[in-house]
């Protein structure tokens, strides 16, 4: 804020004095290189030593991004120090309001502030260190004898370690011929945001010689029709012309699965009868090398509704079920399958769309992908020219068969008037506007309906139409904050929605007015209502952005249709639903969010895929209808909001083929993400986690640091399991190990994929890791060792049983000895300065303690009981009942590993744990080990625990949980992927409001030629073999220890070996070696469990490896019959003595 109208008329009555004051002062040359705001380009010497100058700096426009371009692109003339343009940009001053507007025209990763946001907690010398380490890593000199000035810093001598140097050098791997041969070209970001954009264009093909013709045997899918003829049919006939005797079979919609002839008959809706179709075929040896299915392109049913059915089955559903009955019968690779369809294309201009029919656009890129081997590609026919072919016409057939044979490479093809064109991309670039100008789209004061609003991207989008102008914004989402009047009073007291009422209050605080509003966007009747309660308080709306969207996931082979109605639904019926709500309303535009997967598919996306071709196709139709602009753009990934918040793009997971997009609904479990792979043997789920954005997280804090609990794997095991068992009865998780700590700080992001793998007993094994965001998946680069494992475990189907309910009256009696109370307990954690959890964790209200046992009394805070509607497992109950064990030891402790743990039903409210332990707690005990039982009010057993076992944490430990949240971490600013930021996004989005480019546009980083050959290469074969690639390695030498090297004898003790060989990565394992000196810990010493009972088919406590820490031990500890050596034994005993003595205080020499 300033105090007076500078920079404006007001200022000409005071330009002649404060020229005189200048006058008095003495002026010189710069002596370093200086950008003017003045001028926007560099200073001068004379314009440095004017008193004019500077008079006008009152009276004149700040040039700002003038100069940011300049310092962006040019250099100054002269002088050594100024041979190249800057490379970084450092804001000096409070606040980053310089820095957020420089972004706009630097290089954004390159702009650093040195002071915090106002809104930011983060202290003010926190973040100037941070800038200044951000600068110094990058090359940038620092002066430390001045930043040091007046300290004394002196060398401190550390005590020796004996460090056994050995060279472990990884040879460079070859690159790949992909890279040699420049395959990877172009897909490096592009800085300038003008490059991003892309059109479709339409070429026509040359006409190919009237020699060519059918060979081999088709398939052609021909709708049924009452009357006249179908293309289908048409189609049919002409190919049967020339192929020989059975070169053809027709597959026609019926009632039932029959065969007569060279005739099928099947059930649209059944998908058993196409895999049965295929597996026919190949029984009889007449699998067909081409496929034309044309379901699709025949008369639209009048109905919007019935053609909307009829699309989701006919144009998404049935080509997933011939791709999978293809490959049931083993014979997807090497068929082309073509996909025709009537209406779906744009490329006159004069055509009349079936926008429904798009639809097909998904199968169409995702197919190939999933389906290694097997060819697809897509000609559209204008509907007008179908609508008018009779009987006895043959011209629309025979230039279509032209079109079929032979096979063309390019996927997308349209024919129209016996031409045959080919849809591509160019760059359509997108020029900048004037400062902070209105696009000539938007108006001042204007209204806009933001679908998905309350979502990081739909967020976005209003906070810069409130910084263009003082609009009135509705944000619609399926479920509305508190009312207007309650946000600041609950963004104060930390309300769970803090920071989206944080957003909502900085609109308002900016001059836009807010109206946030619940509506489900595929509801007509919810949206009709919405839009009135809209129209009453503002006025008639201008203008839509349509953001809301779910994430996709699952490959096609196992995909229902249910779960892909729910992927299609905000996209295809809530578009069509706004459509019709806002039928009457003249409106100056429509904007669609649509991905660009509609344009390049993704593994395990074709839902979501389609989903967005519809979209694209739904422009295409109303382009400049009515005076309203309409257009789809299809975004690349959105960096920091939406699902990009929330998920990784697989092309920053090396091709996986999901690109997230930013819209505004969660996937359908809160812990799991997206499936970025989906095979029957393993499935990965990718998200990614902050403090900002979980309250596990946030509630959960460990040595100061917000830290995932252990609980939440048993949450994602579960919920992942159930989504691919397709089962919500009894689960039993297993085997579970906790290997490292999952820290995020404050202010940090962190990429957490959780992946199953199906095991040959009928479960399946987990693994929970995480990353930087941006990394690869282990075995898609060479960043497999970014990746830190942090839990690991096996789930499957429970044996059912009746519920069993325990007497809680004789329960309580037996655990009336003595009772903690929840401010004892509170006041324990709070002196060791350890653990801090929040309003989740109050849920342990008191422990009421017996004869080795115990009931924790369990009451989920009122304010959060809505948590139950999405979570079994809730984290914090379990971790609360669980963890209470620990206030039977002396000291802090954390969680080591469940040896398994059965979930008959979700966890109540309020219920109690029973906790028993399994062995007596000796003083300063370093484990603590005890089975559970968590019982609802009426005693009724919700969950069973065996084997949890927690393990004390030393001072070594604590200082290292410390010092884990003190690393450098992914913040907004330092961790840029390839995506979009949301500054640039929307940028972007202006440009197209300003220009309105067509109905159609993609918007890309990187080169979008360069993506689609990237994603031509991706297949489900490339991605699995690397995936299950990942992590092979050669074993380091055995360190030397203070025990010599004795070899395995019996074939117990060499399995064992083994096992640790393999665990610690080492060449060879002693049996009289100790895990730890080894280099074991108690983090891997649980992984080491975990695979003996694997490789040993023996149970095995997760504390085995604490009791008996050599091979010879753990070997008596499985085996006890046998009759182990005198002198093995006596040799135990020794080394056990003297590891003893040696940890004893030596006395002190004076």
């Amino acid at each position: 804020h300033t105090s007076h109208a500078f920079h404006s008329r007001m200022m000409e009555p005071i330009l002649d004095a404060f020229r005189g004051e200048v006058e008095r002062c003495t002026l010189s040359a710069p002596a370093i290189p200086v950008v003017s705001n003045l001028t926007g380009t560099w200073l001068t010497a004379d314009q440095a030593t004017d008193p004019g100058y500077w008079a006008s700096h009152l009276r004149a426009a700040v040039r700002f991004a003038d100069g940011v371009t300049t310092l962006a692109g040019q250099t100054p003339s002269g002088g050594a120090e100024a041979e190249r343009a800057p490379s970084w940009l450092l804001e000096v001053g409070p606040g980053q309001t310089l820095a957020t507007l420089a972004r706009h025209g630097f290089e954004p990763s390159r702009v650093v502030a040195s002071s915090p946001h106002p809104r930011d907690p983060k202290p003010s010398p926190a973040v100037l260190l941070e800038a200044l380490g951000r600068l110094w890593l990058a090359g940038v000199e620092v002066d430390w004898q001045g930043f040091w000035h007046g300290q004394r810093r002196r060398r401190v001598p550390l005590p020796a370690y004996p460090f056994q140097r050995k060279r472990y050098w990884l040879e460079a791997r070859k690159s790949s011929a992909r890279a040699e041969d420049g395959f990877e070209a172009g897909l490096e970001r592009r800085d300038d945001l003008r490059r991003w954009s892309s059109v479709p264009v339409w070429r026509q093909e040359p006409p190919l010689p009237a020699t060519a013709a059918a060979r081999g045997r088709w398939l052609v899918f021909a709708p049924a029709t009452e009357a006249g003829i179908t293309v289908g049919e048409a189609l049919a006939r002409e190919l049967e012309r020339g192929l020989e005797a059975g070169g053809l079979i027709r597959v026609v919609p019926g009632e039932s699965y029959e065969r007569r002839g060279e005739v099928f008959t099947l059930g649209p809706e059944v998908s058993e009868h196409f895999e049965r179709l295929f597996s026919d075929l190949a029984a009889a040896d007449e699998v067909p090398e081409r496929i034309v299915y044309a379901w699709t392109a025949g008369a639209a049913a009048a109905d919007a509704g019935q053609r909307l059915d009829d699309a989701e089955l006919e144009a998404f559903s049935v080509p997933l079920w011939i791709a999978r009955g293809l490959e049931i019968a083993g014979r997807a690779r090497g068929t082309r399958l073509t996909l025709l369809s009537a209406g779906v294309q744009r490329v006159t201009g004069s055509e009349t769309l079936v926008p429904e029919r798009a639809l097909l656009l998904g199968p169409l890129e995702v197919l190939p992908q999933e389906y290694p081997g097997l060819e697809v590609d897509a000609l559209d026919l204008d509907a007008a020219e179908v609508s008018a072919m009779t009987a006895g016409d043959r011209g629309l057939v025979l230039d279509l068969v032209a079109a079929l044979v032979p096979p063309r490479p390019r996927p997308v093809r349209a024919l129209r008037g016996g031409d045959t064109w080919e849809r591509s991309f160019r760059e359509l670039p997108l020029e900048a506007l004037p400062g902070a100008d209105l696009p000539a789209r938007l108006r001042e004061g204007g209204v806009y309906l933001i679908t998905g609003g309350l979502g990081g991207l739909g967020l976005e989008i209003a906070r810069e139409l409130a910084r263009r102008g003082r609009m009135r914004l509705v944000l619609l989402g399926r479920h509305a904050p508190p009312p207007a009047a309650e946000w600041r009073e609950r963004l104060a007291a930390g309300d769970a929605l803090a920071p989206v009422l944080a957003r909502l209050v900085e609109l308002e605080e900016a001059g836009a007015e807010v109206l946030a509003v619940a509506a489900d966007v595929t509801d007509e009747a919810a949206l009709t209502r919405a839009v009135a309660k809209a129209e009453e308080r503002f006025g008639p709306l201008h203008g839509v952005f349509h953001c809301a969207g779910v994430a996709g996931g699952g490959i096609a082979q196992l995909k229902s249709r249910e779960e892909a109605r729910r992927v299609l639904a905000p996209k295809v019926r809530g578009t069509l639903a706004l459509e019709r709500v806002l039928g009457a309303s003249p409106l100056d535009f429509f904007l669609l969010f649509s991905s660009v997967n509609g344009v390049l598919g993704g593994f395990g996306q074709s839902d979501y895929a389609a989903a967005n071709a519809f979209e694209d196709a739904f422009a295409r139709s109303r382009y400049r209808r009515r005076g309203t602009y309409w257009a789809a753009v299809a975004w690349d990934r959105w960096e920091r909001v939406g699902m990009a918040a929330r998920s990784t793009s697989p092309l920053s997971l090396a091709g996986s083929g999901k690109t997230a997009s930013a819209e505004g609904d969660e996937p359908s479990h809160p812990l799991l993400g997206v499936a970025v792979l989906e095979t029957q043997e393993r499935v990965v789920f990718v998200q990614e986690m902050s403090p900002a954005t979980r309250w596990e997280l946030a509630e959960h804090r460990i040595a100061g640091h917000p830290t995932l609990p252990g609980t939440t794997y048993l949450e994602m095991a579960r919920a992942a399991f159930e989504r691919v068992a397709g089962s919500g009865g009894a689960v039993e998780i297993a085997g579970v190990a906790f290997l490292a700590p999952l820290v995020v700080p404050d202010g940090g992001r962190r990429q957490v994929m959780l992946a199953l793998e199906a095991e040959e007993t009928g479960g399946w094994s987990f693994r929970v890791a995480s990353a930087e965001p941006g990394t690869p998946l282990p075995g898609l680069g060479e960043t497999a060792g970014a990746w830190i494992d942090h839990a690991q475990g096996r789930v499957k189907t429970a044996t059912t049983e009746p519920p069993v309910r325990h007497d809680l009256a004789e329960l309580r009696r037996r655990c009336s000895s003595r009772e903690i109370t929840t401010e004892e307990g509170e006041a324990r954690r709070a002196a060791a300065d350890f653990l801090d959890t929040g309003t989740r964790w109050r849920s342990l209200t008191g422990l009421e303690l017996g004869e080795g046992e115990g009931l924790a009394l369990l009451d989920l805070p009122a304010e959060v009981t809505g948590d139950l509607e999405r979570y079994v497992l809730h984290p914090a109950l379990l971790d609360a009942a669980a963890g209470a064990v620990q206030f039977l030891g002396e000291g802090n402790f954390l969680p080591l590993a469940y040896d398994s743990l059965v979930v008959r039903s979700a966890l109540p409210a309020r219920g109690f744990g029973w906790l028993r332990l399994r062995s007596a707690v000796e003083p300063g005990a370093d484990i603590l080990s005890c089975d559970l039982s968590v019982l609802d009010e009426a005693g009724v057993e919700r969950v069973a625990v065996k084997g949890f076992s927690m393990r004390r944490v030393g001072e070594e430990m604590t200082r290292q949980l410390r010092a884990q949240g003190e690393a450098p971490v992914a913040t907004p600013e330092s961790a840029v992927g390839d995506g979009i930021l949301p500054e640039e996004g929307v940028e972007v989005l202006m440009r197209v409001l300003e220009t309105a480019p067509g109905p159609n546009l993609v918007v890309t980083t990187r080169s979008l030629a360069a993506l689609e050959r990237h994603f031509d290469a991706l297949d489900r074969d490339a991605l699995a073999a690397r995936l299950a690639g990942a992590g092979a390695g050669s074993g380091h030498q055995r360190p030397e220890l203070s025990s010599e090297y004795a070899e395995p004898g019996s074939d117990l003790e060499r399995r064992i070996a083994a096992t640790w060989r393999r665990v610690l990565g080492l060449d060879k394992v002693g049996v009289h070696d100790n895990f730890f000196e080894l280099g074991g810990t108690s983090l891997n010493a649980i992984q080491l469990v975990s695979e003996l009972k694997q490789e040993l088919g023996r149970d095995l406590p997760n504390v085995a490896v604490f009791e008996a820490p050599t091979v010879a031990a753990l070997a008596r500890y499985l085996a006890p019959e046998q009759q182990v050596k005198v002198t093995d034994a006596a040799r135990d005993r020794a080394e056990k003595r003297n590891r003893a003595l040696g940890r004893r205080p030596r006395p002190r020499t004076r």
